[in-house]
């Protein structure tokens, strides 16, 4: 049964059916010939019988040049084009080369289904999928001059679907993996006029990878590396065996060509060049401007190595490459938006790299209590200090160039939110115990402004027995006066939510507004709160015991204004200061060149003062005597008064006295100046305070004394030990009775200095007894006697009828006590006797001891939280000294606090996160947020 073939309508000129072309003569059957079907042997018959007629003039298209909105739109999206650069190469492939004389007219023709009804078959067809349903077999037809001997006219023919639906063959077809699902055979074939006889259309077909297994490797299928490689990415390798088998016609590929050219990869497996950009814009469908792809670069693959160096160089040249380079860099790398964004995220982490800078420097200046900027802002440490950082670091030089956040304003919020911060971390200690406990210690001093300051700070302990003493800050005061006083407490406790009923000791000076009776603070804070235990600070206590000293002792008391008067005789006249240094300087004297003053308002001074006298006292002679003879004003005669007593053994022997009294005291004053100071500790000191006063009352400490004395005295040509001139009572004093009189000048100075230890060891006893201690005292006993396995029920009375009775379980304490020998055993096990209070501590800290005896826990706790001293607020006055001087007198309450707690608290200070200040600062303020980012 003879095939039949279904042609397209012709569109330039040719008959839409054969009746036009044979009338009645034709021999095709009539139900044929309206369908446009008939066999292939027919088909020749009537493009025989067909008459001549002129090619018909190709349709002349123009394609317009792409706009510039046609690029610009690229980014919105990609257009989907088709490339036809394949099937034209195809299509140009298989035109029917007629080579015969006989061959007259060639056509290219391309109908519509509905001109395929009649028209004469064709010798070229292009299907789609849908097209080749029903048509098994597709060709590429070559014909020879004896081919076409009954077949003049060859044309090239366009089906579409509708076309091919009865037309089985075709000339020449491409086909995709889905369009070939029902033509399972595909072949190239070339034929001799010999074998066209009776099968006039030979066909040659080019199908995927998914067509047929037999067929060359392409890109789609290759499995090599150079064919699988991700994104526009070149394989390049110079391995010379990979290298060696890329030849044609005795020229090979040369690892050389890689120079300049990253585009260039190999495909191993087909033995071809590519170019990987343009391969992948193809794959990707990007090019939208170029219509010109080298195949050969891109499918086929490049082997022509003669001209290799020519041709690539002008396939990078070609506005196809230049669009691929273009599309694949625009796809693979980040977009624009993202390009912004990143440079923006850029400029604000440099941005927030100065912000650090400059709090790092301003840190570093409120701790160490340095002033922050001058009469100008560029004349202010901070600017000096960031501008020699700014040598070595390119963030702070770009940090000054703009000096957007360097303004006084600026600087006093940054210092504000870094004193919150301090101020922060210090509560958070505070209100991390449980329960949180708590004493108050202040004093108030008068600053370099003439303003009344009160500093509030406050005595915890944590877990860990640790005691604590931080300052909150200062509160100026309007009055002095009790009242006063006690709402800015009150007041500041409020604010910083620390709750009153959780105190349990108070410390304060001596003053009456402080420690008075009736109205002080003490009593009034009491009022509220019953466990507040008032304590009158022991340090001022013992100053208070030195002064009572100075003023009743006679001869101390002289020795003390001469103290006095040479410094002021020294020290303060450059001229007189550098006499003294040239005759300390010349050798004739043992003399340490210093005189150290006397400050009334200090604790720990004086024994320095009297020391530097007793090591100076031939020089301070020798310059009082050279001022008297030289000098003709008053410092002249006071220069002589001083010399006239220093010549005087009286005055000698007070100086020594006073050195050997203040020098005992002032050891213990410094241990009553310890933050971590106990009752325990206060108390033992002060007691052996009071036994070293003791031991120096005898005969023999004061013949030892006394002799010691009367030795350096000769050494310094000073006068013999004499006694006092007596004077006559008046009659109206006279009460009958002579007057002491002393045999001897040893006894008149035995009875002084019997008289000053009398006197210390008495004002001692008096001013440290305070009743308020006295259940402190006793819980220091419970504890010392349950840790040595004692009997501790007496003292336990006396703690729980005070006011701590409500803080403890006592059936639950007398239990856990009797257990604390079996702790200080297990976890000191060297310890023979307990006495001290730490080393109770110490066996508690061990394990989960705290946990389990929490009544033992709880009374030490509650001991160590009693305050013995108000040094600590001393302290903060001595730092306010250094804060507001008279350059700086004029800064405000808000400011100095901060300031004051940023220079206080170092600890805190140093561990500080400067990032979460620039989060608070940044946060703070739109405008911010946009410059440093969030």
């Amino acid at each position: 049964m003879e095939e039949s073939v279904t042609l397209s309508p012709v569109l330039f000129g040719v008959p839409r059916s054969l009746s036009e072309i044979l009338g009645k003569k034709s021999k095709i059957p009539s139900g044929q010939c309206g369908q446009g079907k008939f066999s292939p042997a027919t088909l020749g018959r009537v493009l025989i019988m067909a008459p001549k007629r002129k090619a018909a003039p190709e349709r002349k298209t123009s394609r317009k040049k792409p706009t510039m909105s046609s690029i610009e739109s690229f980014f919105a999206r990609v257009p989907q084009q088709e490339n036809n650069n394949n099937n034209a190469d195809d299509s140009r492939r298989g035109e029917l080369q007629n080579k015969s004389s006989d061959t007259e007219t060639t056509v290219t023709t391309q109908m519509t289904s509905a001109e395929t009804e009649k028209a004469p078959p064709t010798a070229t067809t292009q299907m789609t999928s849908a097209e080749t349903e029903k048509a098994p077999t597709t060709a590429t037809t070559q014909m020879t001059s004896a081919e076409t001997e009954k077949a003049p006219t060859t044309a090239t023919t366009q089906m579409t679907s509708a076309e091919t639906e009865k037309a089985p063959t075709t000339a020449t077809t491409q086909m995709t993996s889905a369009e070939t699902e029902k033509a399972p055979t595909t072949a190239t074939t070339q034929m001799t006029s010999a074998e066209t006889e009776k099968a006039p259309t030979t066909a040659t077909t080019q199908m995927t990878s998914e067509d047929t297994e037999t067929e060359t490797p392409t890109s789609a299928n290759c499995d090599c590396k150079g064919c699988t490689m991700k994104g526009p990415t070149a394989f390049q390798p110079k391995d010379p065996a990979v290298l060696g088998t890329f030849q044609n016609k005795g020229r090979k590929f040369l690892s050389s060509w890689y120079t300049d050219r990253g585009w260039v990869t190999l495909c191993t497996q087909r033995r071809k060049v590519f170019c990987a950009t343009c391969r992948y814009a193809t794959q990707r469908k990007l090019f939208a401007l170029s219509t010109k792809v080298e195949p050969a670069f891109v499918t086929t693959g490049f082997d022509n190595y003669k001209k290799a160096i020519d041709k690539f160089d002008t396939h990078a040249e070609s506005d196809a490459h230049k669009e691929a380079v273009m599309k694949c860099s625009a796809v693979s790398g980040p977009s624009i938006s993202s390009h912004i964004n990143s440079q923006i995220t850029g400029q604000q982490q440099l941005h927030r790299d100065g912000l650090l800078k400059q709090l790092t420097a301003l840190r570093y200046l409120l701790r160490q209590g340095l002033a922050v900027r001058g009469h100008l802002d560029k004349d202010g440490n901070l600017y000096h200090l960031l501008q020699t950082w700014a040598a070595d670091s390119d963030v702070v030089r770009s940090w000054l160039q703009q000096s957007r956040f360097m303004s006084h304003d600026t600087i006093n919020e940054l210092i504000t939110l870094m004193g919150h911060n301090v101020l922060r971390s210090v509560l958070e200690r505070i209100n991390g115990n449980d329960p949180a406990w708590f004493a108050i210690i202040a004093d108030e001093a008068t600053d370099v402004a003439c303003n009344e300051q009160l500093n509030i700070s406050i005595r915890y302990v944590d877990s860990n027995y640790e005691v604590h003493e931080d300052s909150l800050g200062l509160y100026q005061l309007p009055s002095t006066n009790a009242a006063t006083i006690t709402n800015a407490i009150k007041d500041t406790l409020l604010r910083t939510g620390i709750p009153l009923k959780l105190c349990r000791g108070q410390a304060y000076d001596g003053a009456a507004n402080m420690q008075g009776h009736r109205s002080g603070v003490a009593t009034r804070i009491r009022s509220e709160e019953p466990a507040a235990v008032p304590v009158h600070c022991w340090a001022h206590s013992l100053n208070l015991c030195l002064q009572d000293v100075c003023r009743q002792i006679v001869s101390i008391r002289d020795a003390i204004d001469i103290a006095k008067e040479i410094d002021r005789l020294i020290n303060y006249s450059p001229k007189r200061k550098t006499l003294f240094h040239q005759l300390a300087a010349s050798g004739d004297n043992d003399s340490s060149g210093t005189v150290k003053p006397l400050c009334p308002t200090r604790w720990t001074v004086r024994t320095e003062a009297l020391n530097s006298i007793l090591s100076n006292y031939g020089t301070i002679m020798d310059t009082m005597h050279e001022v008297n003879v030289t000098t003709r004003d008053d410092y002249g005669l006071k220069a002589g008064g001083v010399l006239t007593a220093l010549e005087k053994f009286d005055t000698l022997f007070a100086i020594r006295f006073g050195h050997r009294l203040f020098s005992a005291a002032e050891e213990v004053s410094k241990t009553l100046q310890k933050k971590d100071l106990s009752v325990q500790e206060a108390v033992s000191s002060v007691n052996a305070l009071k036994e070293h006063y003791g031991r120096l009352r005898t005969d023999e400490a004061f013949d030892t004394f006394f002799s010691a004395t009367e030795e350096t005295a000769r050494g310094l040509d000073l006068g013999k030990p004499a006694l006092p001139r007596y004077r006559r009572q008046p009659r109206r004093l006279d009460e009958g009775s002579d007057p002491h009189r002393h045999a001897t000048p040893k006894d008149f100075y035995r009875q002084v200095f019997f008289q000053a230890c009398d006197l210390l060891i008495g004002e001692l006893s008096q001013r440290f007894d305070q009743d308020f201690l006295k259940p402190v005292v006793a819980m220091e006993k419970v504890l010392l006697e349950a840790a040595n396995g004692n009997d501790f029920s007496g003292h336990m009375d006396e703690v729980m009828s005070s006011v701590f009775a409500n803080d403890l379980d006592q059936r639950k304490l007398t239990i856990h006590l009797s257990m604390l020998p079996d702790i200080v055993k297990q976890e000191l096990p060297d310890v023979k006797k307990v006495t001290s209070i730490r080393t109770i501590c110490s066996a508690m800290s061990a394990g989960s001891h705290r946990t389990t005896f929490s009544q033992t826990h709880k009374l030490l706790r509650l001991y160590l939280t009693i305050p013995i001293t108000s040094s600590t607020s001393e302290r903060a006055f001595s730092s306010l000294k250094r804060l507001l001087t008279y350059l700086r007198s004029s800064m405000t309450e808000q400011r100095l606090n901060n300031c004051m707690l940023l220079h206080v608290h170092k600890d805190i200070v140093d561990t500080m996160d400067l990032n979460a200040i620039v989060t608070d600062f940044v946060s703070l303020n739109e405008e911010r947020m946009r410059y440093f980012g969030k």
